[in-house]
């Protein structure tokens, strides 16, 4: 194994050890919701939440950085081809995203964030990120011809930046700190995240496909759409600034054809193969494009409505279309490490990753239902029938439960993932 190598797995170990970190957080946050929390007093539920989101966060950026780099600097017959100088920037970047990642732990457990609902980062950490993406970005932008892979997995790392430095300026008042939160979130999870996890998605197609050219295609034909879907979501919470009602619903519309042609190309390259096998790759890719069709088709294309997203705003509905959103580029992180894993053991084996993606899967469909049923009793309990906060909290401490029960599961599923990894890469090192 060389430095690059080495690199690539170690982004990749830091991904899966801050899902796991994040696991126990968000369990932690979704315990406050029940009737009897012991934690009450010794972990504030805006303390562990913060945390929370910024451990996904950072595991996703992670996970889709080593990924990119991956697929980046790796040519046609699986070599890797990065020279001196990148190799230099690279080391430092990881260096510097070893460093980030070490901080934002050590900050969520002394409790020092931003405040600032999925943007709880510290500034000074947030312009840390800046650097370590900027520095990847250079070693990679200079690194051999810019293919398709490259340029949109590029363009979704720019995304991600200028998001993260939105997030940093300051707001004269309430009104612009909304608009500046909207514009931050979206660049960097509906464009940035999105753009980045097309570029995995589609390259492990390529790969397992064996269709380089209909890969290529199919991936500026879906970033194209994917951008302009992103974008839509982006503007959603806008419209009570008074965002053109003719926009949104041309939005709604138009969100759920450009998932059904995103979906439509990427069947169109697995099932022109006759001989693609299904393996752990592909099954994590299939996810990815289950995540977004739920997550973008179905509950992003509903709070495009201005008449539905007044009764949705602030749900578990706003919520969950955030997380299948993060899900979806995480699946497409755990499907290209199943590939790497795959690519350095000597015998195939079919079933490998079954039980962990069962798991994921089966942990992502009950968050979806009880979230997505927590968000329905909210909108019609709360902004319909007008029910109190608290007595609509006491209704929804079953499907609590429920979320609980789904996290387990999910967790269960990516420990298992990331056992059989490290375990993997313990007998080829030995």
């Amino acid at each position: 194994m060389n430095a690059t190598e080495r690199t690539i797995y170690g982004m990749l170990g830091q991904a899966f050890l801050l899902l796991l970190l994040y696991g126990a957080a968000v369990l932690f946050t979704a315990v406050k919701f029940l009737p009897v929390d012991p934690l009450a007093l010794g972990v504030p539920y805006k303390h562990v939440a913060a945390f929370s989101d910024t451990l996904l966060q950072l595991a996703v950026i992670n996970g889709l950085l080593a990924g990119g780099v991956y697929a980046v600097t790796y040519n046609t017959s699986l070599q890797l081809t990065l020279v001196s100088p990148q190799k230099a920037v690279l080391l430092w970047a990881y260096r510097a995203l070893t460093a980030l990642n070490m901080l934002a732990v050590l900050a969520g457990f002394l409790g020092i964030f931003e405040g600032r609902y999925l943007l709880s980062l510290p500034p000074l950490l947030d312009m840390l990120l800046i650097v370590t993406l900027a520095l990847f970005f250079i070693a990679m932008l200079t690194e051999g011809e810019m293919g398709a892979f490259k340029l949109i997995w590029l363009t979704g790392l720019v995304s991600l930046v200028v998001g993260i430095a939105l997030s940093i300026l300051p707001a004269v008042d309430y009104q612009q700190d909304r608009v500046l939160r909207a514009l931050s979130l979206g660049l960097q999870v509906n464009i940035g995240y999105t753009l980045m996890a097309l570029t995995l998605l589609f390259w492990l197609l390529a790969r397992e496909a064996d269709l380089q050219n209909m890969a290529v295609s199919a991936l500026y034909t879906a970033a194209a759409l994917m951008v302009i879907s992103g974008a839509l979501l982006t503007i959603a919470p806008l419209y009570t600034f008074g965002v053109s009602t003719a926009l949104s619903t041309i939005a709604f519309l138009f969100v759920p054809l450009s998932l059904l042609v995103f979906i439509g190309r990427v069947f169109r390259v697995l099932l022109d193969d006759s001989y693609l096998k299904v393996t752990p790759a592909i099954r994590w890719c299939i996810l990815v494009i289950v995540l977004y069709s739920v997550g973008w088709g179905v509950l992003g294309a509903a709070s495009l409505l201005p008449g539905v997203r007044q009764w949705t705003v602030g749900t578990w509905l706003d919520n969950l279309q955030y997380q299948l959103t993060v899900f979806a580029a995480v699946a497409a992180v755990l499907g290209m490490g199943a590939y790497i894993s795959a690519k350095r053991t000597i015998k195939v084996i079919p079933t490998r990753g079954w039980f962990s993606f069962w798991m994921v899967a089966l942990g992502l469909l009950g968050v979806t239902i009880a979230l997505g049923g927590a968000g329905l009793v909210q909108t019609y309990g709360e902004r319909i029938l007008s029910i109190g906060y608290l007595d609509v909290q006491k209704l929804l401490v079953p499907l609590y439960i429920g979320w609980i029960i789904a996290l387990l599961v999910l967790m269960v599923g990516i420990t298992w993932y990331v056992w059989r990894f490290r375990s993997e890469q313990s007998l080829k090192s030995s």
